[in-house]
């Protein structure tokens, strides 16, 4: 291990950039490349201030393929014969205190008894997922239906199962009591697509494709499991958009959507044909364009016998919708409350107008962040020409069953790899982001080894700042009145490779960077203003997710790769990060040729730290046995990862009983496919029962 010497970025909240202070320490008052302090958001007051925004704006943008960018800054709208469509970014899984705990795994403290829980990355912030658990009934989701078992006795039963509409999809849960709430994505056919209202009926708009009709909806279906023997589906809460995320604190939840336009019937040119025309066409569109075109709606179903009115209207108050200073798309980034221990309802949204990719939350904020390129040129059909990234976060405030509140915006040089390059510590939040090389940019002059991976903000800010070279930091922003201003940076973590996986643990930051080797970097952030790299350790292969499993170790899963940087297959490593300066990589086992679905999906790893059980989900496709299952091993510090046995579900297909969680409950030990359920002996893995869903 090379422990390397390094300078740290202390920036001032301010927006004056002044001269950079060089010396052993690093601070000034100038920001690193590409990171800027934002205005926080600019609320508006009336409903004829945002239409006339939207009019605005939209003439300045809009052409003869109609506006480029919708549901996220500077996305081009993909081409499908002819014709260009928009959609909105696809967000992530996208998790209560504010402090994590270096001892216990978050896993372990989510269950709410002999059980455990979703896999989460914060304690007490519930995330969706494909199953949950009380202890006593296991809901999940399995061919197209919510299916609800009882765990309570010596074998695990079906109570009961209802059936979803056919075109939903990305289903996930959160439970409640006697509540289900599925939140789903799906499509709905948009109105008014014929070209009107603008069209022009001249001639020569016959050289123009019509455009193609269809509107995401993120859906939220309210399941009563009080009879669990005939879960009933008692309400729908449909709108424009797509799911995002979602997060739940006690009985108050948070769904992100992100929502385009729809309904504007805007006409698309052929071509260079018909650009003139289709682009006065597209220009009448946005003048005679409404607030119900730009903002979304809702469509609230209520079917329980003398429930509520059914409902329907804007999804968001005119003056709970903001914009960042600067134009950044004409999606609309909502945050709804719902009450899980109510009947489904609106509940009060805020409405950003802005993109959404990762979701993180602690107890007290939810932060939303988004990749902002360089803005289409107005009218032009022509890509974005190459520039680096930056990653936009807007803060909202979700203390209690209070509406969430706007709160704050910041922005910094690079992408996000997911929701674990977000953490939140008393008062800071820190965030781990990988800068990629521009197309067409001029590599070095030298080449960069791995010493010259940590150097000061400095010195690369008088560096090529267009330089061919890819690396990752951490940075650390404080709420300053409306803005998210970087307070400290620890820079050139990786150069020339790329943040692999990422976990921060009270006042440590692990990262992970890969590209032939992986290089695990240990971050002391007990300073904000001075953050700093303390130790690292090469070892061949890399992690992709990183769980805590007892004081100062970390267990790692991704993949064991060559010295070249081939992968091998999927491999569990444990790491003794008890002293900072040298890390330790004490064992490591490796399955050949396979890979997990826990590698890029966090909820489908278990880690039970009772008996150091692990077990993740596989798929190998070695010859001649290939093998679609479940890997369960033993974690020690002393006596190592050791394979405890495979686990495979009795179907005709392995592959369509592959598994994708699993789960404690009792003395039993759960796998969970899309067409059933078997329960084993965690102990010896035999198996003590298999609940086979019904179809119908």
């Amino acid at each position: 291990m090379m422990r390397r010497t390094m300078t740290v970025l202390a920036v001032t909240a301010t927006l004056v950039l002044g001269a950079c202070s060089e010396g052993n320490g690093g601070t000034g008052t100038q920001l690193s490349p590409g990171t800027r302090l934002i205005a926080s958001l600019q609320p508006f007051d009336a409903c004829g201030d945002l239409l006339d925004w939207f009019h605005t704006e939209g003439a300045k943008r809009v052409g003869p393929y109609g506006l480029p960018g919708l549901g996220g800054y500077g996305l081009i709208m993909p081409m499908v014969g002819g014709n260009r469509l928009s959609g909105p970014a696809m967000g992530g899984v996208a998790e209560s205190t504010s402090k994590a705990v270096d001892t216990v795994a978050p896993q372990a403290l989510q269950t709410g008894g002999d059980y455990s829980g979703t896999n989460v990355q914060e304690v007490g912030v519930d995330e969706a997922d494909l199953v949950k658990t009380d202890g006593r009934r296991l809901v999940t989701i399995g061919l197209n239906r919510l299916q609800v078992l009882d765990t309570t006795g010596e074998q695990p039963s079906l109570l009961g199962t209802v059936a979803l509409p056919t075109d939903l999809w990305n289903h996930q849960l959160l439970l409640d009591g006697d509540r289900v709430l599925v939140l789903s994505n799906g499509m709905s056919p948009v109105e008014g697509t014929s070209g009107e209202p603008g069209a022009s009926p001249d001639e020569a708009v016959k050289s123009i494709m019509p455009p193609l009709a269809g509107t995401n909806t993120a859906v939220l279906t309210e399941i009563d499991i009080a009879d669990p023997a005939k879960p009933e589906i008692v309400a729908t809460l449909t709108i424009d958009g797509m799911q995002v995320s979602a997060r739940s604190i006690g009985h108050t939840a948070r769904i992100v959507v992100q929502s385009d336009p729809s309904g504007m019937g805007f006409v698309n040119a052929q071509g260079s044909r018909g650009e003139d025309v289709a682009t006065e066409a597209n220009r009448a569109v946005i003048r005679e364009s409404t607030l119900d075109q730009w903002l979304p709606s809702y469509t609230l179903d209520d079917r329980r016998p003398g429930g509520g009115a059914d409902a329907k209207g804007r999804l968001v108050a005119c003056d709970h919708v903001s914009r960042p200073p600067d134009f950044s798309g004409f999606g609309a980034l909502s945050v709804l409350t719902i009450d899980l221990s109510k009947p489904l309802a609106l509940g009060d949204a805020v409405s950003v107008l802005a993109g959404g990719r990762n979701v993180y939350a602690s107890t007290e904020h939810l932060f939303v962040a988004t990749t902002r390129y360089e803005e289409p040129t107005p009218g032009s059909s022509a890509p974005v020409s190459p520039s680096a990234p930056t990653t936009e976060i807007h803060a909202f405030a979700i203390t209690g069953a209070d509406p969430a509140r706007y709160l704050a915006s910041g922005q910094v040089e690079g992408t996000l790899l997911n929701q674990f390059s977000m953490s939140e510590h008393e008062g800071h939040l820190r965030v781990a982001t990988t800068t990629e090389p521009i197309f067409g940019a001029t590599p070095p002059a030298e080449p960069v080894g791995p010493d010259d991976a940590v150097q000061s903000t400095t010195d690369r800010s008088k560096a090529d700042p267009t330089a061919a070279v890819s690396e990752s930091m951490v940075s650390v922003l404080a709420f300053d009145e409306g803005r998210l201003s970087q307070v400290g940076q620890v820079a050139g973590l990786g150069r020339t490779e790329r943040i692999y996986a990422v976990r921060f643990i009270g006042d440590r930051g692990y990262v992970v960077t890969f590209r032939q080797t992986d290089p695990l970097y240990v971050l002391d952030l007990s300073d904000p203003s001075a953050p700093a790299v303390r130790g690292e350790l090469k070892v061949a292969g890399y992690s992709a997710y990183l769980h805590p499993v007892g004081e100062n170790l970390l267990l790692g899963l991704g993949q064991d790769a060559t010295e070249q940087g081939g992968t091998q297959g999927a491999q569990l490593a444990l790491f003794d990060v008890s002293d900072p300066a040298n890390p330790i990589r004490l064992h490591h086992f490796t399955m050949p040729q396979s890979s997990s679905e826990a590698e890029y999906d966090h909820h489908a790893f278990l880690y039970w730290p009772k008996t150091g059980l692990t077990v993740i989900p596989v798929q190998s496709y070695a010859s001649p046995n290939p093998f679609v299952g479940a890997l369960a091993a033993t974690v020690d510090r002393t006596a190592g990862i050791t394979e405890k046995g495979r686990i495979t579900q009795p179907v005709t297909s392995p592959w369509e009983g592959a598994i994708h969680r699993s789960l404690m409950i009792g003395d039993h030990l759960y796998t969970v496919s899309e067409v059933g359920v078997l329960a084993v002996d965690p102990a010896t893995l035999t198996t003590q029962a298999w609940i086979a869903f019904p179809a119908s």
